[in-house]
């Protein structure tokens, strides 16, 4: 019996169409960890990924100080240029790790670097495996951030409790005084965050020491 080219065709089509989709892992949110556990500096990675875009912005101790990077995991360079000095950047999937490169030329030296990332298996610890140039024969650099919250805006006046919730994550502790609902986030090696709420609106952020 003689199968025709179409039917073998359609029966390929409908048995791909089948097969399960690989979803790759999400790392959108506020990431951080300890840069020198004998100092307070942090740094927090706000991650944005949609679709094929991903961007990574980056604060190192001050607040105002934020690089912000972007990737394409669709084959597109991200290339920017300072003056001499120059970077491309690519990312593309390693199924369910996301890599990505960078080629800097600093006053005519070329420097690589491969980041590679990985999500664990709760989405609560990013690891991130660096990999440089500069660093040629030294093992790779293995950094874990753990997850603070799924938002990327940061909080301001006015802001609602579940908006509060979502950017930075459920709160240690809620207190009730009065009017007054107070959430409380610990800082590790520093005083508690605290944020005020009056009428389900944040009306005050501000520190306290840390209650035995």
């Amino acid at each position: 019996m003689q199968i025709g080219l179409k039917s073998i065709v359609f029966v390929l089509f409908v048995t791909l169409q089948g097969q399960p989709q690989e979803t790759k892992p999400n790392f959108s949110g506020t990431w951080s960890y300890q840069v020198d556990r004998f100092s307070r500096r942090n740094e927090i990675d706000r991650i944005q990924q949609e679709g094929s875009t991903f961007k990574i912005s980056e604060t190192f101790g001050r607040a105002d100080v934020i690089l912000t990077q972007t990737y394409y995991t669709d084959g597109r360079e991200s290339a920017t240029q300072a003056g001499p000095n120059s970077a491309v950047r690519t990312a593309h999937w390693d199924g369910s790790l996301l890599t990505l490169g960078i080629k800097r030329i600093n006053n005519g030296v070329v420097i690589t670097e491969r980041v590679q990332l990985a999500l664990s298996d709760d989405g609560k610890v990013m690891t991130k495996t660096i990999h440089s140039s500069e660093l040629e024969g030294m093992p790779d650099t293995k950094i874990e951030f753990k997850k603070l919250s799924d938002g990327v805006r940061g909080i301001g006046i006015g802001d609602s409790e579940s908006t509060v919730r979502h950017e930075w994550g459920e709160p240690k502790a809620v207190e009730v005084d009065g009017d007054r609902t107070i959430f409380v986030y610990p800082r590790e090696g520093e005083k508690d965050m605290i944020v005020i709420f009056v009428n389900g609106k944040m009306t005050d952020l501000t520190r306290r020491n840390k209650r035995q």
